[in-house]
């Protein structure tokens, strides 16, 4: 009965998984930069004008929404020599918007739980 029971409760872990892991397909990355490859080709684009300065792990990292990638842009525009982007800008925004954008939706922020309301500890305890 117990090898019975166990055999079942490991098939239902493997169809789990093996579910999991179907809901939704792997983005296919670039083996040398490890960039997250778009179907239009976008990501060969932000790799030329990205990593000609730094090193693509710094897209991966830096996680923002559209808005802080335009003042990422802006910044690197102003202090680091970056040459305007003109239409390319748009699509690399795009995306860095798409692929390496903020994972959580602000609506989906979690505040932190409300105090314990715990009786004052008397003194000497």
């Amino acid at each position: 009965m117990w090898l019975s029971l166990f055999k079942t409760s490991l098939l239902g872990l493997v169809l789990l998984a093996g579910g999991v892991g179907a809901q939704k397909p792997a983005q296919p990355l670039d083996t040398e930069t490890g960039l997250i490859k778009d179907a239009a080709g976008v990501w060969q684009t932000a790799r030329d004008h990205c990593i000609e300065c730094h090193s693509a792990t710094l897209l991966q990292q830096n996680r923002t929404d559209r808005d802080g990638w335009i003042r990422t842009i802006r910044r690197m525009e102003r202090d680091e020599g970056l040459e305007p982007l003109g239409d390319l800008e748009k699509p690399i925004l795009d995306y860095l918007a798409a692929n390496y954008g903020v994972q959580v939706k602000p609506t989906e922020l979690r505040r932190r739980r409300a105090p314990l309301r715990q009786p004052p500890v008397a003194d000497g305890e």
